[in-house]
């Protein structure tokens, strides 16, 4: 496996691992809608823009 590959999937669980194991949070869809969309730009994603309704 690539070496960038692997870095964005330890990074993509390590927001994970923060919420549940030490700030004992629950994890919610809108903050892995967010995390995801981090992990994403972070690969070079562009960020989806959503229209307001």
């Amino acid at each position: 496996m690539r070496v960038r590959a692997r870095l964005d999937m330890i990074l993509s669980r390590a927001g994970l691992y923060v919420r549940l194991l030490i700030t004992r949070q629950p994890l919610t869809p809108a903050y892995c809608d967010r995390l995801l969309q981090a992990v994403f730009v972070g690969m070079g994603a562009q960020p989806q823009r959503r229209e307001k309704l």
